[in-house]
């Protein structure tokens, strides 16, 4: 495994991890300090199911269901902590999943909350064969402890 910092501030990547296999303590320990020290961090080549995929989130913290979606449903019901964000639709015109194409403007997620999350994940899925984790912190430190009024 590797930690590639990048020039840009505020970006990394970690080189020659499998998140199926087995994760030690220490190893997570380092994959936690290189995100709080980088804030955006993207592991490439992943092709993890969904149950990897809570079992690598949960490094950061339990994880929080996402918000109610204008369509009333749970694109995934059996992994309810997983937000499908897709501009995707069946042959019969229904989404796969939320804020499709265009549906989606610059916003923070779960400000609604007096404490927000400080760290989102993205599994990126393109052309259904390459899978990246993109990591981002989007409390930065100072701003964890600050409460909405």
């Amino acid at each position: 495994m590797e930690f590639i910092q990048h020039d840009a501030p505020l970006s990394g990547r970690i080189k020659d991890i499998n998140l199926n296999d087995f994760i030690s303590n220490q190893t997570k320990t380092k994959i936690i300090k290189f995100v709080d020290d980088n804030l955006v961090v993207l592991i490439k080549n992943q092709f993890i199911n969904d149950y990897k995929l809570k079992e690598f989130s949960n490094f950061f913290g339990q994880l929080d269901p996402p918000g109610l979606n204008p369509y009333g449903i749970n694109f995934l019901p059996e992994h309810p902590e997983i937000n499908v964000i897709s501009n995707v639709k069946t042959c019969k015109g229904i989404p796969i999943g939320n804020l499709g194409d265009g549906e989606a403007t610059w916003h923070a997620d779960m400000t609604y909350l007096k404490q927000p999350p400080n760290t989102e994940y993205s599994m990126q899925l393109r052309c259904l064969k390459i899978k990246e984790i993109l990591i981002l912190q989007t409390c930065i430190k100072p701003m964890i402890n600050y409460h909405i009024i």
